[in-house]
């Protein structure tokens, strides 16, 4: 009877251990982009930009659209 139940125990650890197998396998990539700082901060700093004439307000809005969609 204790046979049984170890065969039965290693059946299911080799069943959990082949499903775990192909997570994340092949191809999968992730993209992880870290920001040194907040969005808020970005937005507040390209605004100023454009309020000391260093950016036009053309490049400005292009900026902060890019901003909002990244």
């Amino acid at each position: 009877m204790a046979k049984l139940g170890a065969l039965i125990l290693a059946g299911l650890l080799l069943a959990g251990l082949a499903g775990l197998a192909g997570c994340g396998g092949g191809n999968a990539q992730t993209h992880v982009e870290a920001r040194g700082t907040t969005l808020g901060k970005e937005l507040m700093d390209l605004k100023e930009a454009r309020d000391k004439g260093v950016i036009s307000d053309q490049e400005y809005q292009t900026l902060r659209e890019k901003l909002l969609r990244d």
